[in-house]
């Protein structure tokens, strides 16, 4: 088993996304993630910076093997397998700036990690486009993508559990920014490389962005650009506003309900 940890892509049967061995990586992913979240629900902010900073150390070490790793199998002329240029990148930069930042450059991580961190992280656990179909279930490249993006989903989900940030309209002129910047770099890369970082610069068969891609193949630029630009934070926003409302009204009916209790209580 452990032999085959560090194979070149095909070298070993690939497992398929939808697979049994695909929700089985979702089943372990989804357990960890709740229990960290259980453990730390109550955690307080100097607790959850000490974690961001762990997290920010652990995957850039994974990251710095994923690279390396890549380059000695060959894979020198495929930019696409060892830039930390994607959608799902981003947090390894996010981390630092939440870890290690201050003001406006912290908060900008954070903003990032809250929705950039839910929407990759649930988006790849779901479907891994980048690992199935090339390496097995137990390979490196699986397993470090998998933590990756469950770090990025834990995260965010604790940051927004503890009130570590509170995520606010006027959040998306930085998360937008953080993500349009990176497309740009991304896309003059990809006009010197011949790479395809962002996803910006041409189709990725088989996935949900060949449907973009097929809509207008000149101006998909433009179209994925703005589908990373915006509609995540829009919806992670309407989904914290949503969620939050519900809970208000929650607990506006069991003080309701306690009052109405001992008033009856004061009648008898």
């Amino acid at each position: 088993m452990f032999q085959n940890f560090f194979s070149k892509a095909g070298a070993v049967e690939p497992y398929k996304a939808y697979s049994a061995e695909h929700f089985i990586l979702i089943c372990i992913c989804g357990i960890l993630i709740i229990f960290a979240l259980w453990k730390y629900r109550k955690a307080d902010r100097k607790t959850v910076l000490s974690i961001t900073r762990w997290c920010a150390i652990a995957l850039w070490i994974l990251e710095i093997i994923k690279i390396v790793f890549n380059l000695l199998i060959g894979n020198a002329n495929n930019p696409n397998t060892y830039i930390p240029l994607y959608f799902c990148s981003i947090p390894l930069y996010g981390l630092i700036m939440c870890g290690w930042g201050k003001g406006l450059l912290k908060r900008n991580g954070e903003v990032f990690m809250i929705v950039g961190g839910m929407v990759g992280g649930i988006g790849y656990i779901l479907s891994p486009n980048t690992s199935a179909g090339l390496y097995q279930a137990f390979h490196f490249i699986t397993v470090q993508s998998f933590i990756l993006h469950g770090i990025m989903v834990f995260l965010s989900l604790l940051y927004i559990i503890t009130g570590y940030y509170r995520l606010v309209k006027d959040d998306v002129k930085f998360y937008g920014a953080t993500v349009l910047i990176m497309c740009i770099v991304a896309y003059i890369v990809n006009c010197f490389l011949g790479s395809n970082l962002m996803f910006v610069s041409r189709n990725f068969p088989g996935t949900p962005i060949e449907i973009l891609y097929n809509v207008s193949p000149k101006a998909f630029p433009f179209l994925i650009t703005f589908i990373q630009v915006l509609p995540p934070f829009v919806v992670v926003y309407g989904l914290i506003a949503g969620m939050q409302k519900l809970f208000s009204v929650i607990g506006m009916n069991r003080e309701a309900g306690k009052k109405e209790k001992q008033k009856k209580e004061k009648v008898y």
